[in-house]
């Protein structure tokens, strides 16, 4: 389970991004029981072709589900997760930049897909950068920090 406590925050998540995040879960469960990383939310969240908003642009990006799911099923294999808890740091890290998103739009109640896609972006999961670079994406390191704190 995560660190993070949402229930002392006064966000919530929406309910499409508790979905998304609940077929995070399972596909990790899937991909030979790895921990959750931000890189499976990501592949939760090209599944919702229902979703414009979100879909339209990680089809730009040139994500697809299944060549997608294939490529993290290679990390899997050549045992490249390396996370020993359920839900990895970066999982948090990605939640807490969604949260952090979230709060900097002025009477924002719920984190929602958008905050959530920015929240895996900012963060710093190899297996997210690494999907990044092989679709020509220019992701940068350092992002993910929590800009409340110091």
């Amino acid at each position: 389970m995560s660190d993070l406590n949402f229930d002392t925050m006064e966000l919530t998540f929406t309910t499409t991004t508790n979905a998304v995040l609940a077929r995070a879960a399972q596909e990790a469960n899937g991909l030979n029981d790895t921990p959750v990383d931000p890189a499976h939310i990501l592949l939760a969240m090209t599944s919702l072709t229902s979703d414009f908003s979100v879909y339209k642009p990680l089809r730009e990006l040139g994500f697809d589900y299944d060549d997608t799911l294939l490529q993290m099923g290679e990390y899997s294999r050549v045992g490249t997760f390396t996370y020993q808890r359920r839900m990895s740091p970066l999982y948090d890290e990605a939640l807490r930049s969604a949260a952090y998103a979230a709060s900097l739009r002025h009477g924002a109640r719920m984190i929602g897909l958008g905050d959530l896609l920015v929240g895996i972006f900012a963060g710093n999961s190899p297996l997210v950068l690494d999907l990044m670079k092989q679709r020509g994406g220019h992701a940068q390191h350092g992002h993910g920090r929590d800009r409340r704190a110091g």
